[in-house]
């Protein structure tokens, strides 16, 4: 008798939100000694697959995946899942990446998606800090920016693509070249959220402080529209009250009526406590510089924020 893998998915899904690791091992158990009988589409499998890697079980994932692939041997979505999963699993996981990553390279890359771009790229940056010899660090190197640029090339509107190849210079330290494609992506792509709350960290930095205000205004703006993309609003109204205290203190001296001071201040306390409130929460290291900062307009402006911070 047939089951739905998708039925499956969301009991586990289930137990994931509540951290019923035994559970979810129960399932995986109750999946592999029935696996035959269970039916679904190649995203349900994904989703199943994502739970158990969500948990940092890479090799269950990984069997999830063999099963999977059994079912949808012509799913290369489903491989350039195992490769990212499988590099972070076992030797004989990482064995059968081998076998994958040629799969994959055989399929022609004007039809690669997204995903499959980010997975593989994924997978060559993890083998790189994985702590190989040199000859082979480079050639991997050379294989994840050979990707970089194809993904640029055949998704040129869409912001991950720029992302990766921006965090290549972030990781070497090459800011001028960063900036410039960090502007770019926002030139050229319709949703372009990362790239400009990157853009603003830089320009605070940078003590560009009304520039960083301008670009997380915008990115505000997508946040009010795009649900999927919420999880990044509280961060942004961290950032966005960071540089408008930092406008404040720096303005201190030159601003004659207090009052000015004291209206600022309140619209800051606003945007803080609206980023401490949000469901989605800040880093540990953003909720700690907005209580110093909160602290310090208090003593300038000789207000009190009145806002509860734990």
């Amino acid at each position: 008798m047939s089951k739905n893998i998708l039925v499956f998915e969301n009991i586990v899904f289930e137990y994931l939100i509540n951290k019923n690791v035994i559970e979810m091992n129960k399932c995986f158990q109750e999946f592999c000694d029935d696996a035959e009988n269970f039916v679904g589409t190649e995203n349900a499998f994904y989703n199943f697959a994502i739970n158990y890697a969500k948990i940092d079980d890479y090799p269950s994932a990984c069997k999830i995946l063999e099963i999977a692939l059994n079912k949808h041997p012509e799913s290369m979505y489903l491989r350039a899942l195992y490769l990212r999963i499988g590099v972070e699993a076992g030797k004989k996981e990482r064995e059968q990446c081998k076998e994958i990553l040629n799969q994959i390279n055989e399929y022609p890359k004007q039809h690669w998606s997204k995903q499959m771009f980010t997975y593989v790229i994924e997978y060559f940056r993890l083998l790189i800090e994985s702590g190989i010899d040199e000859e082979t660090r480079k050639k991997y190197i050379f294989e994840k920016d050979k990707l970089i640029d194809e993904f640029c090339n055949h998704y040129p509107k869409n912001e991950s693509s720029y992302l990766i190849k921006s965090d290549k210079y972030k990781r070497h330290s090459d800011l001028e070249n960063e900036i410039c494609l960090l502007i770019k992506s926002i030139e050229n792509t319709e949703v372009c959220i990362w790239s400009a709350i990157r853009l603003s960290e830089i320009f605070y930095t940078q003590r560009k402080f009304q520039d960083a205000i301008t670009l997380i205004n915008k990115y505000c703006k997508y946040c009010a529209i795009m649900e999927e993309e919420r999880n990044h609003e509280a961060y942004s109204y961290y950032l966005s009250a960071m540089c408008k205290s930092a406008l404040l203190l720096d303005n201190s001296e030159n601003v004659e009526d207090e009052n000015i001071q004291k209206e600022k201040a309140k619209k800051i306390y606003k945007e803080f406590d609206i980023a401490l409130k949000l469901k989605t929460g800040l880093p540990a290291y953003a909720k700690n510089n907005a209580i110093k900062q909160i602290s310090m307009i208090e003593v300038l402006t000789d207000t009190t924020s009145g806002l509860n911070i734990e």
